[in-house]
């Protein structure tokens, strides 16, 4: 059962550094993705500076579940809710923008983010139904990398 194997993988990465755990909580979300939060008082230190120890930390959990695991699933590792917050703040700003892209119908500029946000906020108005005039685009060059917000008729 991949719940069992997600807790005790972080249960044998974190004991060895001393950190407080004081909760390891696992959703499934789909057959193949679970979702994982660590609830600890030492939370700053597994999160890192922006969020690196829990990038790294989701990689090592993901590499060592799914070697003992028949069909590979996708882990998303957060501490304390830090990248559900990142998330949803991400969502909200280019929600506002593209509120206000909807009333000057002047495109809007998402600051540069990695990838992953990225994704987000593509994703979300792909599906969105409030916001089915609006488009996204990338544009630049490594981590000037940012999105354009940006009405269709």
């Amino acid at each position: 059962m991949p719940e069992e194997r997600i807790k005790t993988v972080i249960g044998r990465i974190l004991e060895p550094l001393e950190v407080d755990m004081l909760r390891i909580e696992v959703f499934k979300i789909d057959d193949l993705t679970y979702r994982a939060n660590i609830s600890s008082s030492d939370s700053s230190l597994l999160i890192g500076r922006h969020g690196d120890n829990l990038t790294a930390l989701q990689n090592i959990v993901s590499v060592l579940v799914n070697s003992e695991l028949e069909n590979t699933i996708k882990l998303l590792l957060d501490i304390e809710d830090y990248k559900k917050k990142q998330e949803d703040n991400v969502i909200d700003m280019a929600k506002r923008k593209a509120l206000r892209v909807l009333k000057s119908g002047l495109p809007e500029m998402m600051p540069p983010m990695n990838p992953y946000y990225r994704k987000l906020v593509h994703m979300f108005f792909a599906n969105s139904k409030d916001f089915k005039t609006i488009r996204t685009e990338s544009e630049g060059e490594g981590s000037r990398r940012q999105l354009k917000i940006f009405l269709v008729s």
